[in-house]
């Protein structure tokens, strides 16, 4: 954790970063478990979209969004979302959401800023927390 977190400070970034997911046409952003928890070890500036405390814990519930609320999430810089063990599911690659002008317009994802996990990195073990670790760092350093 603090090699990753010293890469991030001597690359001078401090993105704002959500975990975000797609389901049954909304998408949404949250703070829960293994993805929240290693987002906020790493003192990454939350998106306050997630709805976490002050200390980066999880507090419960999502922030959901219509197709007409997109644009809310203008003020994230990187979103890490969860797919399926193959890699399919990234709503990156959803049809209604890619045809969405609102979500177009969204820096994160102009810019490709989204990375999948895997959704079983989301339950608490040592190895999905390190699995995550690896995302956000070949997300955030490369």
């Amino acid at each position: 954790m603090a090699e990753v977190r010293a890469g991030i400070d001597e690359a001078g970034i401090d993105p704002v970063v959500a975990d975000v997911a797609y389901w049954n046409g909304e998408v949404s952003a949250g703070c829960y478990g293994v993805p929240c928890l290693v987002l906020a070890d790493l003192g990454l500036t939350l998106s306050p979209l997630m709805n976490a405390d002050e200390a980066g814990l999880p507090a419960g519930d999502s922030t959901v969004f219509s197709n007409e609320q997109l644009g809310d999430l203008d003020s994230i810089d990187v979103v890490f979302t969860g797919v399926n063990e193959d890699g399919s599911g990234n709503m990156a690659d959803d049809e209604t959401l890619s045809a969405n002008a609102l979500w177009k317009d969204l820096g994160f994802v102009k810019d490709g800023e989204i990375y999948g996990y895997n959704y079983e990195m989301a339950y608490g073990s040592p190895s999905g927390q390190m699995a995550f670790l690896e995302v956000v760092e070949k997300a955030l350093l490369g």
